[in-house]
């Protein structure tokens, strides 16, 4: 498993630095653009609720990436970013993440399909090959 700046010096030959407010993520990633925390920490809060009334929330910290499966999918569902400490974030063009999953081998796609699947809830349409 990739360490924290391990990930961020490989995020890096395909990110530029950004000024990005968090709380404007959602819209930029609509315009085509994933994120990766570099610093700071921010909550990500669904706006759907819980079965128990609460909404769901997550907390992204430094090497955390923000919109790639939203990206790769091509769907945004309703959520948004509140701060919890200053954050710096680098961009990575959403052309370029879906070039790159293009390329991967048979193995890493049906990961990256599994996954995005698993994360916006959706039925398996078909059977996993392996």
């Amino acid at each position: 498993m990739l360490s924290t700046i391990e990930l961020l010096e490989h995020v890096g030959a395909y990110a530029q630095e950004c000024d990005i407010r968090v709380e404007d993520i959602r819209g930029q990633i609509a315009l085509g653009h994933a994120y990766v925390i570099t610093e700071g920490s921010a909550l990500f809060l669904d706006r759907s609720y819980l079965t128990s009334g609460h909404v769901a929330t997550q907390t992204f910290v430094k090497g955390d990436p923000i919109g790639f499966a939203e990206i790769i999918s091509k769907q945004i569902e309703d959520f948004e970013f509140k701060t919890i400490k200053p954050i710096s974030l680098v961009q990575v063009d959403g052309d370029r993440i879906r070039k790159e999953v293009d390329k991967a081998g048979f193995l890493a796609k049906e990961i990256i399909r599994y996954s995005v699947a698993r994360i916006f809830g959706r039925e398996r349409g078909r059977l996993n090959a392996i």
